[in-house]
């Protein structure tokens, strides 16, 4: 019997993909905060913090594993300043 258990797939430059995906998920974070802010009469400030959060993709069958096609992410949690 041959059995397999918990096969991890990595790419190559991670690190360079994870802080381009923290990158992307802040600018993401403060598109959403200023158009929040903009609409309840708001202007929005600085962060005052920033949490990341674990980032799980969905589980890949082995079957539909293919070089090249792993996703990588970041999340982010942020609480802004909004003035009045």
């Amino acid at each position: 019997m041959t059995r397999v258990d918990q096969v991890q797939f990595q790419a190559a430059n991670s690190k360079a993909e994870s802080a381009d995906a923290r990158s992307r998920a802040l600018k993401d974070a403060r598109e959403k905060a200023e158009q929040v802010a903009v609409e309840a009469g708001m202007k929005l400030g600085g962060p005052i913090g920033i949490e990341e959060l674990d980032y799980y993709g969905a589980p890949i069958r082995y079957a539909e594993a293919v070089p090249g096609q792993n996703r990588i992410g970041a999340s982010l949690r942020v609480t802004w300043v909004v003035e009045r």
